[in-house]
């Protein structure tokens, strides 16, 4: 005699099936599935590093690297090139800092945070002048970045690290964050998204994924699902601005390409099950009902190929106790945890 039980986002139900106890957890996050590319934007003549975006000139800048005579290059919203400046700075990390009103960057070896002078017309202009200087992170290549929200810098060391300095470059802490299984996490450079539970960004090049994270690190709360037809740079190539991760169509190289990241999101709930079981080897019809959306059934608790979609699922035929999953998927937002 055979049972079959099923895991939902959020509930811990104990079942009694023919005297068998089956505890059923779930393990799924919230995931968001991001629509096409909206916008392009040029890259200078270096290695692409990262963007930042001004909201008053409407302006976006894209940073290379590789020497300091490598250009930052400024286009329009809808990414129609400007100009392409030299700032004698080996840029690493790029970002706009709505508290101090300019625009700031990282070098390589992460040994100064400057800032780039602007011109009226919202162009940078001049070498880059030093804000603050010491030694941020263990890896040469990483790009800092800034939390507007809390004043401070964020720098990535590799493996999940993350470096807190105040604006003056003193150490305030460490971020870890855990890496998901099967996943392989760009490691230069990080995303501040600015979204609260949700501020860390990590970029998962095999999986083409924003994972977020709270500042706090450990799990992530949340990822956003590239489409398929995202490039995945995996050394150089990954920014984020403007609400958007931008990625370059090709690894160290190319344009760089926005994907509009959607802050607010209401996923659905999955509001019952209904578990089945039978005697001897075959199939049996599990139910789940959703608040709204399409309801999709997995095999496993984490990733995974949905089995099947709707309320009723028909299992294979089976010989042993099984546990599937479910979620529901709703304007692109899925149950959250």
């Amino acid at each position: 005699m055979y049972s079959k039980n099923l895991h939902v986002n959020k509930w811990q139900l104990n079942l009694f099936l023919l005297f068998l106890i089956s505890i059923i957890s779930i393990k799924l996050h919230a995931q968001t599935s991001l629509g096409a590319s909206d916008v392009t934007i040029p890259n200078g003549d270096g290695t692409p590093m990262a963007v930042a975006w001004h909201p008053g000139f409407q302006r976006y800048y894209a940073s290379t690297g590789g020497g300091p005579s490598n250009t930052v290059a400024t286009s329009t919203s809808a990414g129609v090139s400007v100009a392409a400046t030299s700032h004698n700075f080996d840029n690493r990390g790029l970002w706009w800092n709505p508290n101090a009103n300019r625009l700031e960057g990282s070098n390589y070896q992460a040994t100064i945070i400057g800032n780039y002078p602007l011109n009226v017309s919202g162009t940078p202009s001049g070498n880059v002048t030093t804000l603050i200087s010491g030694s941020f992170s263990t890896n040469q290549q990483a790009g800092a970045t800034y939390n507007s929200q809390a004043n401070e810098y964020l720098i990535p060391t590799g493996n999940g690290v993350v470096r807190r300095y105040s604006t003056s470059g003193v150490l305030l802490g460490t971020i870890t964050v855990t890496v998901p299984s099967g996943s392989n996490f760009y490691q230069n450079h990080i995303a501040y998204t600015g979204i609260s539970g949700r501020e860390l960004g990590f970029f998962d090049y095999t999986n083409k994924r924003l994972y977020t994270y709270p500042l706090t690190g450990g799990t992530f709360a949340h990822y956003y699902q590239l489409p398929a037809s995202a490039p995945a740079p995996s050394s150089w190539g990954f920014s984020y601005a403007n609400g958007r991760i931008f990625l370059t169509t090709s690894n160290g190289g190319g344009t760089w390409l926005g994907y509009l990241v959607q802050a607010s999101c209401t996923p659905p709930t999955i509001t019952s099950t209904t578990p089945a079981n039978r005697c001897g080897a075959g199939t049996v019809v599990l139910t789940a009902a959703a608040s709204a959306g399409t309801i999709n059934w997995y095999s496993t608790a984490t990733g995974g190929t949905s089995l099947a979609t709707g309320t009723n699922f028909t299992t294979p035929i089976i010989n042993t106790t099984t546990t599937y999953y479910v979620d529901a998927t709703a304007n692109g937002c899925t149950t959250a945890t």
